[in-house]
């Protein structure tokens, strides 16, 4: 390994599972949960493709920080904005941006997101993934949180996991090829879900109504309340609108 890449990758081989279908994605993760919880450490868990990085990967796992920030200070996150008092925000922004909030990052194996998204018209009509889960991975562990008054430097995802199809070659059908599914399994303090997810969503309010994640609070973001737009590309910037820009042919 060269001199850059074990300098920029101190610590990525602890925080990235490695990817072996002979080895319940679950079981890791769930060691690793159980002992933030243990710590008394504000666990959340999110899942995703992350494909092409873009800015608003960043945003939705700052917001994920923020929503558990806000949890550990008692706080209703969807009831603050920029006019809530100093205080509250600056006490959600210290804890979000501390090392009490431990984020888990499920990412979608490959096969999942050829599956659901490859050659799909409203997707760019072409190949995904593409880039492989290791490559997503490493650019999810790459993230930094930014810094707060007197705060330190450090990682925005603490611990990246694996679901969908073939995350598990042990059990034909085992949780991890549904992320809302591993909930139960995993245990976080906060499972935050993008409220356009209809399926995820309805799946893991249904595990809270049956007692199977008492512990576990919901958070429901809207991907496009604090949007990245790009004046080349015109609009939100995604995978999709960096594939169909890529294609535009200039007059």
């Amino acid at each position: 390994m060269s001199l850059v890449r074990e300098f920029v990758e101190q610590g990525y081989v602890d925080r990235i599972q490695p990817y072996d279908a002979s080895v319940c994605p679950l079981v890791p993760a769930g060691e690793v949960i159980a002992r933030w919880n243990r710590d008394g450490a504000m666990t959340v868990f999110m899942a995703g493709a992350f494909d092409l990085p873009t800015p608003n990967h960043r945003l939705g796992l700052a917001e994920a920080r923020l929503m558990g920030g806000a949890l550990l200070r008692g706080l209703d996150y969807s009831a603050l904005d920029n006019e809530s008092p100093v205080e509250l925000i600056h006490g959600m922004r210290e804890e979000a941006a501390s090392n009490r909030v431990k984020l888990i990052v499920s990412v979608d194996t490959d096969d999942n997101v050829k599956k659901n998204k490859a050659f799909q018209p409203d997707k760019g009509n072409c190949p995904k993934p593409i880039f492989s889960w290791k490559t997503r991975a490493y650019n999810l562990a790459s993230y930094t949180v930014p810094l707060h008054e007197g705060g330190t430097h450090h990682n925005t995802v603490n611990q990246i996991t694996r679901h969908g199809l073939n995350a598990c070659g042990i059990h034909e059908q085992c949780p991890s090829s549904d992320n809302a599914l591993m909930v139960a399994r995993l245990h976080p303090r906060l499972v935050v879900i993008n409220a356009a997810s209809q399926d995820t969503v309805e799946t893991v309010l249904g595990l809270k109504e049956r007692g199977l994640i008492p512990d576990t609070t919901i958070g429901l973001v809207n991907e496009r309340d604090h949007v990245y737009v790009d004046s080349l590309i015109g609009g939100r910037v995604s995978s999709t609108s960096i594939i169909r820009r890529a294609r535009t042919k200039e007059p």
